[in-house]
């Protein structure tokens, strides 16, 4: 079985790794450009807005982690929701049996080797899994979103210094036509953290 997964992820990262160095360097095996009107608008607009480079350039990443084996966890993460994309393009857009097969093939190798290393996707699957930061007695879904129960100074100033920090994010990196609806989702955060904040200003000034 170990021998078949070292071919899995051995074919699935040199076809990552040729498909996106073919892309660079300027297409010596053709890639599809489309043959449907939808197909060709979605191709010509990934090309034009540059997210094509994008997803090539995260492919050969992907396909360079993949062979070498270090973070190959995150490699195949990042890998499955571009061969799915792909295989709905493919198949439901283009109407290509070929790419079909090949988008099939990436995101078939993908989910075996995925399968393969559950134990290690073991902790981010579990339901109430801990981020970075959090604890048992910290965990940011009581600090952000649950109205109830006070907060320390600190705890209150670290909460207000992180979504100043998102908000400025929100404003200078998201599109203008965007910005505004993501920095909307910061206000119930503040509000929450805030009324947190009184709460425990009454609990200290009450011992």
């Amino acid at each position: 079985m170990e021998r078949k997964l070292v071919i899995a992820r051995v074919v699935l990262g040199a076809l990552l790794v040729f498909s996106s160095i073919n892309y660079f360097v300027g297409e010596l095996v053709p890639l599809p450009a489309g043959s449907t009107p939808l197909a060709m608008q979605l191709v010509d607009a990934m090309r034009l807005s540059g997210l094509l480079d994008v997803v090539m350039g995260i492919q050969l990443f992907a396909g360079l982690l993949i062979l070498a084996g270090p973070l190959m966890p995150v490699a195949l993460a990042a890998v499955l929701p571009i061969g799915i994309a792909g295989l709905y393009w493919a198949l439901l857009v283009e109407y290509s049996i070929v790419w079909s097969l090949v988008a099939l093939i990436v995101v078939g190798l993908t989910l075996l080797l995925m399968f393969a290393l559950l134990p290690v996707y073991a902790a981010i699957l579990d339901f109430y899994a801990l981020a970075a930061g959090e604890d048992d007695e910290v965990r940011y879904e009581r600090r952000f979103s649950w109205p109830l129960g006070g907060v320390m100074a600190h705890q209150w100033i670290v909460g207000m210094a992180m979504i100043g920090v998102v908000g400025v994010f929100y404003n200078q990196f998201v599109p203008e036509s965007l910005a505004f609806y993501c920095i909307s989702v910061l206000i119930y955060p503040v509000i929450v953290l805030t009324g947190k904040g009184i709460q425990g200003v009454t609990t200290w000034a009450f011992r």
